[in-house]
């Protein structure tokens, strides 16, 4: 992946770093300081996390985000989130561990998702979490966490039902 001026990006390096501040700020800390930013991500808000330096180049600014929008059903809380994040991670680190491909979908709008999902049942309604690395033009990199439309997984949920 590479913007304008050709600077290329260890994709695996930021997953990696992502990954980290994902676990500092949601698994690590306690709940009382996490849910405050929990609701401004909630609301649609941008959390600032201050610049990370790619190369010794450039240094874009580096934010997180939330997008909820495609969760289905009731139960749409902070454990929720937590539940799916920590299996996103577990997947992530299990990845590293072996290491094997992390499963990258880019998109033309200069986003990478990594395809390792975290997925959760709430009353026998599934949803399904993903993290995005939006790169955008290098002057901003968003960590989101975004959940997809459930359907798309419904084999999941099949083969659940034949065990």
């Amino acid at each position: 992946m590479s913007d304008n001026n050709n600077i290329e990006i260890n994709m695996v390096e930021l997953v990696n770093i992502a990954a980290k501040i994902l676990d500092q700020i949601f698994i690590k800390s306690p709940k009382d300081k996490v849910k405050p930013l929990f609701k401004e991500l909630k609301q649609g808000k941008k959390h600032a996390l201050g610049t990370i330096e790619i190369k010794q180049r450039i240094k874009p600014a580096l934010s997180l985000a939330l997008d909820y929008s495609e969760f289905c059903g009731p139960g749409f809380n902070f454990d929720a989130v937590e539940i799916a994040l920590k299996s996103i991670l577990t997947q992530i680190s299990q990845k590293f561990r072996a290491k094997a491909d992390l499963n990258f979908m880019t998109s033309k709008d200069n986003s990478v998702l990594i395809h390792l999902p975290g997925i959760i049942s709430i009353k026998e309604q599934l949803n399904v979490m993903v993290l995005v690395l939006e790169l955008g033009n290098m002057k901003e990199i968003t960590i989101k966490l975004m959940f997809v439309d459930p359907t798309q997984y419904d084999a999941l949920r099949k083969d659940k039902k034949a065990d």
